[in-house]
């Protein structure tokens, strides 16, 4: 009882005490109070002081608990500073009462004045609005035609969850951005991302900027000066929600690491998907796009003519709107379907008369810049320039070598190759094999940049206005003349001139390269002087296009070029060209469908000649493989025979061609294509890379020694028609095992053979050594050849393992493919037996079937078990008879 009562005295005592604290020292807490009182003062002029901070930075949403700080600051700092005493009984006594009232309250205050001293230190003061995503970009689209598939394409990539990044590329102006943003609007609506973020990446690339660009769409805070931690700040950030999101990186040049930004990716990419739009398809492969999806031009008239009405404005209701609408179709055909050429020129003309469009479509139709909307074509070149100014070193002078050919012209790889060696562009590299290599590599950075196309297999071409760009920048330098109307200008260096007849004088001290397309005939009489001050001149191209076959132009007047490296002649009658001699620098020479004498003697003295093409000739007399032969130092060769070989017998039949040829071979021949206009089972595939030879009507020009070098290094063989010359097998009677065994071959024909017994024939070689034959062949043909079987002997490790497509017609002796069990097609894909009578059905025995499982497509005809034919379209999908 007396310790409850101890405890209770102690805390009278102690109330007692603090209450009268309020009254004794009333002075202290006053003095108190103002010094916290001045103190949050300060405080709260530093926090003004950063909310107007952060409106400068757009943080204009000042955070709800600044805002209620601020409100309880403003009410103690508003209070007046309280009386330092009260008295009474005028003044001699102390107003107890009052004083101690007011030291309890003043002492309440100095501690609630403290608390927000304290609460007073805020990280942050305000934010920004959260600023729009892909809504921002949100009006009205206009659905294109042509563009469906690739919209359906990036719609069911950017759905598919397994896809975590997604590329789509094009030239500039095809309008990818636009796309991008109608199918993040797309997927953002239909709920298959929670959040899409659009962002336009800086060039060059600005990592912190795309950062804070990023942060705003969120909105997330990225506090200045701790740009280290930003990173690691946004990967969280972008982790944590629940829904995918979809962050649109907008015009990349080159890659960037998304782990520097804060972007998941890959296999943590955490619900995290990027899309990319870039001109340069490269740029998808290095960010490791998963799914690449290009976008063309407009390929619908009608598209185009959309596009155009939509921004020029022009309605139903307006007068003339039909005549507007047939000028309308007629300009837009000329933009190439080229969208920001197409809008552009639209906005431009937008409220003109129509007497002033027809005077802007000549212009447009001449090519000739429009005086009327230079500023909006500049607008156009510009974005299509800026693709051409990253390009480097020899790529930029590949890609206006490429404007100098008429609008719509498909440019031949293997020439703009000449051309290029020509120019001096591929000086790093030093022979035939490696300058080819080299211009495909130019061409595919060319198309993956979007700045070429390629409308054929081996051939480029340029489109309208990329044409129109490149000769608009290098108007001092590149000139293409169409007209006769046209001066050459002085001091050009590319020169495309089309005219009737060659030029009596202009000022070509200055060209390297001149390409004349002759309409007419030649005066060549009044045009020797023109070639005389071209000391300069590297490559001549000229072109017959005259109506008159073989027109006459003498090769005298080309003696005065003395540091030209390649010579293309096309569709002339040349005559003596011996006077070639003299153009000691000459590396390559081409002469298409000309008419010569002979191939002379004084083509061997051209030392640095590398590369000889004869396509389509005529050549009056003499065998030509007597004097190529004999070009000891010649690295390629293309030889496309326009006549048989009657046309250098002067004596009637030549009996031994080894007589007449010597049995020798260019050591250097790397690449090589000898053959009839037409094969007759391939295509020719003319991007100069293909080692090709078909024997019609060839085996008796060239020597033995020729011949089997070249059968030995072919990639596409085609041999039939050769008579006496007792072949029973390719290997070894044609080429020794131990030769290599014709390993480069791809593809490979042999018809009219009917001495030929086997492709191979191993029975007298001892197989301890590596050696392969035939193990890259793809695609095997045989037709009329009286093969018993397609080996013999030992079977030799990878013997056709490639092979895709085999087909046999009228091989009568044939009865089975495998007659070696240990014969495998584990790639074969098609397989065709046509008139094979003497074959026999055991190809569907289960022994064999493993050769078979890979099979698309089977037909078998006429033959003794089975005269229906039969196709497997898919193994999968049964079986269709015919």
């Amino acid at each position: 009882m007396s310790s409850v009562a101890g405890g209770l005295v102690g805390i009278l005592v102690s109330d007692f005490s603090k209450e009268a604290s309020y009254l004794c020292r009333f002075k202290t807490y006053v003095e108190d109070f103002e010094e916290k009182k001045s103190s949050l003062d300060a405080k709260r002029i530093i926090v003004l002081q950063a909310v107007e901070e952060a409106k400068m930075r757009n943080e204009t949403q000042v955070s709800a608990e600044v805002l209620k700080w601020l409100r309880q600051t403003d009410y103690y700092i508003s209070q007046e500073d309280p009386i330092p005493m009260k008295t009474c009984l005028f003044g001699w006594c102390p107003n107890f009462c009052w004083n101690y009232r007011q030291g309890k309250k003043v002492a309440k205050w100095t501690r609630e004045i403290t608390d927000l001293i304290k609460k007073g230190d805020f990280s942050r003061v305000a934010h920004g609005n959260e600023l729009p995503g892909i809504e921002f970009y949100s009006q009205n689209f206009i659905d294109f035609e042509s563009r469906e598939s690739e919209f359906q394409k990036l719609v069911n990539a950017l759905e598919d969850v397994n896809f975590s990044m997604i590329g789509l590329y094009g030239m500039g102006g095809t309008g990818k951005t636009t796309l991008a943003k109608q199918v993040g609007i797309l997927v953002k609506n239909s709920g298959a991302f929670g959040r899409v973020i659009f962002v336009v990446v800086p060039s060059p690339p600005d990592i912190k900027k795309i950062q804070l660009n990023i942060a705003s769409q969120l909105p997330l805070y990225l506090e200045e000066g701790k740009e280290e931690v930003y990173s690691r700040i946004l990967w969280t950030r972008i982790a944590s929600y629940d829904k995918r999101v979809l962050i649109i990186l907008d015009g990349m040049w080159e890659e960037l690491d998304l782990t520097d930004i804060g972007i998941p990716h890959g296999s943590n990419h955490m619900n995290c998907c990027v899309l990319i739009t870039t001109r340069n398809s490269r740029v998808c492969d290095v960010m490791g796009s998963q799914r690449t999806i290009g976008l063309q031009t407009l390929t619908t008239d009608q598209d185009a003519l959309n596009l155009f009405v939509e921004h020029v404005g022009i309605t139903k209701g307006d007068l003339m709107f039909n005549e507007y609408m047939n000028r309308a179709r007629e300009i837009v055909r000329e933009c190439g379907g080229l969208p920001i050429a197409i809008v552009t020129i639209a906005t431009t003309f937008k409220s003109w008369p129509l007497r002033e469009w027809k005077i802007a479509l000549e212009a447009l139709q001449r090519c000739e810049p429009l005086h009327n909307v230079h500023e909006g074509m500049t607008q156009v070149y510009d974005a299509l320039r800026s693709s051409y100014d990253r390009l480097e070193g020899s790529a930029k002078h590949v890609f206006l070598l490429c404007s100098l050919f008429p609008q719509g012209y498909e440019i031949p790889l293997h020439l703009l190759c000449k051309l290029s060696v020509g120019l001096g562009l591929f000086e790093e590299v030093h022979n035939c094999l490696a300058a080819r290599s080299k211009a495909i590599r130019v061409k595919d950075i060319l198309k993956s940049s979007s700045l070429l196309f390629e409308p054929k297999e081996a051939c480029v071409m340029m489109h309208r206005m990329v044409r129109e760009m490149a000769l608009w920048v290098s108007n001092k330098d590149v000139q293409v003349i169409m007209d006769s109307r046209t001066s050459a200008k002085s001091h050009i260096r590319f020169l495309f001139w089309s005219r009737d007849d060659l030029p009596s004088q202009f000022d070509g001290t200055k060209l390297e390269i001149l390409v004349l397309w002759i309409k007419g005939k030649v005066k060549t009489e009044d045009s020797y002087s023109i070639f005389e001050e071209m000391a300069r001149l590297r490559v001549l191209v000229l072109h017959c296009a005259s109506d008159h076959k073989y027109v006459t132009v003498s090769l005298k007047l080309l003696h005065s070029l003395k540091n030209i490296r390649t010579l293309i002649l096309d569709a002339w009658r040349l005559g003596d060209i011996s006077v070639l001699k003299v153009l000691r620098g000459l590396e390559i020479i081409e002469l298409t469908n000309c008419l010569i004498d002979e191939l002379p003697d004084e083509i061997t003295e051209l030392k640095n000649l590398r590369s000889l093409g004869l396509r389509k000739c005529k050549i009056e007399r003499n065998n030509p493989f007597e004097v190529i032969e004999r070009c000891i130092q010649l690295e390629e060769l293309d030889f496309v025979l326009n006549c048989n070989s009657e046309d250098w017998k002067e004596d009637g039949e030549i009996e031994n061609i080894d007589e007449v040829v010597p049995d020798v071979s260019p050591p250097t021949l790397k690449r090589y294509s000898i053959a009839c206009p037409h094969l007759k089972y391939f295509y020719h595939d003319d991007n100069g890379m293909l080692n090709c030879f078909n024997t019609e009507n060839l085996k008796s020009l060239i020597s033995n020694a020729m011949f089997k070098n070249i059968v030995r290094t072919a990639e596409v063989l085609e041999l039939g028609e050769v008579r006496g010359v007792g072949w029973k097998n390719l290997v070894p009677d044609i080429i020794p095992l131990e030769n290599g065994g014709m390993n480069d071959l791809t593809k490979l024909c042999l018809y009219s053979l009917v001495d030929m017994e086997c492709l191979v024939d191993t029975s007298n070689y001892d197989l301890d050594s590596k050696v392969e034959v035939f193990s890259h062949l793809v695609q095997l043909f045989l037709d009329g050849v009286d093969v018993r079987e397609l080996y013999r002997g030992p079977m030799i490790s990878g013997f056709l393992e490639r092979l895709e497509i085999l087909k046999l017609r009228n091989c009568k002796n044939l009865r089975n493919i495998f007659s070696d069990r240990n014969l495998k097609l584990p790639q074969l894909k098609v397989l065709h037996l046509i008139n094979c009578s003497a074959f026999q059905s055991s190809i569907f025995q289960s022994s064999v079937a493993q050769s078979l499982e890979q099979l698309q497509e089977l037909i078998i005809s006429d033959f003794e078990e089975l005269e229906r034919i039969i196709t497997y379209e898919s193994l999968g999908e049964g079986i269709v008879e015919n």
